[in-house]
């Protein structure tokens, strides 16, 4: 699968899901929800664009995740 079949499917996913089901917690991160989720993948690939190579530290993910729970700062 291509990086944009991935960012396709995930769009499609995303945009077709509820507030409840985005709210929802994720079975294998129980500290993060589903849009917490996609904070990360949009993150990770802010992260990609600018060069930045390897994954980033538990600590560094989280708080990327917790920056964009604040409304209006999803995409930065």
């Amino acid at each position: 699968m291509s990086y944009r079949d991935l960012a396709e499917h995930a769009v499609a996913l995303f945009g077709a899901a509820t507030d409840e089901q985005l709210a929802a917690p994720v079975r294998w991160t129980p500290r993060w929800s589903a849009r917490d989720v996609l904070a990360h993948l949009v993150d990770t690939a802010e992260r990609a664009v600018a060069g930045e190579e390897g994954p980033p530290a538990d600590e560094q993910a989280h708080a990327a995740v917790l920056a964009r729970r604040v409304p209006g700062a999803f995409f930065s």
